[in-house]
């Protein structure tokens, strides 16, 4: 017997593609110890921030990393974030709340050693941690053939102040084909 897409409910569509691809979900973790430095990052796609533009350079290196299909392993995250574009500025405060985020998430695990795009937004909050939500695409993999894009958010908690960069805690979700 042979379903087609209309006889499938709303989350057995979300897993077959048009084409009869499987989709599966596609989530994990990474964890680690950041740091911050002035200026752009140079690798991949966190290579964004406009010419002339104040950047900063947030990098992730040896994390740990955690996912289903992917498997366990490590990963490097390095993450452009352009201050000349902030946004969300609260009661005349000198420091703008949120500023674009352009990275890149290089893995090597088990299954898989896939890149990462990843864009989004990165915002300060007063206890001084620093949130980060947005998208990540997939950009190489030996699994997936088709497409894969996941929502991510991260955490960073400062260890001796933001600019002395802190321990992350980025988590994704989403499908892959």
């Amino acid at each position: 017997m042979q379903a087609s897409a209309q006889d499938l409910n709303g989350s057995q569509q979300a897993f077959v593609s048009a084409a009869g691809t499987k989709k599966v979900r596609l989530s994990g973790a990474l964890i680690g110890m950041a740091a911050a430095t002035a200026g752009a990052c140079t690798q991949g796609f966190s290579n964004q921030g406009p010419s002339g533009n104040i950047c900063s350079c947030l990098t992730v290196m040896g994390a740990k990393f955690s996912s289903a299909k992917i498997g366990k392993g490590a990963a490097n995250f390095f993450a452009t974030v352009d201050m000349t574009a902030a946004f969300g500025r609260l009661g005349g405060a000198a420091n703008a709340a949120c500023a674009p985020l352009y990275g890149e998430i290089d893995v090597i695990a088990k299954e898989d050693s896939p890149t990462f795009d990843v864009v989004g937004g990165e915002c300060f909050e007063p206890n001084g941690d620093a949130i980060s939500n947005g998208v990540i695409g997939l950009a190489t993999s030996r699994l997936f053939s088709q497409t894969a894009s996941a929502a991510y958010t991260a955490t960073i908690k400062p260890t001796g102040g933001l600019s002395g960069g802190g321990r992350q805690a980025l988590s994704f979700n989403g499908a892959a084909e």
